[in-house]
């Protein structure tokens, strides 16, 4: 995103058309996702 001067949404416009980011990247962007996965991973 610095390197291309581009604001965070402009930076995920790309990926999300794409399929690579989800819709609404609340989830990972916050941290969300991850935390569940660690969760899972922890209980196996």
């Amino acid at each position: 995103m610095a390197e291309e001067g581009l604001s965070f949404p402009e930076a995920l416009s790309e990926p999300q058309r794409l399929g690579f980011a989800e819709s609404d990247p609340t989830e990972d962007v916050e941290g969300h996702d991850a935390a569940a996965k660690i969760a899972i991973s922890a209980t196996c």
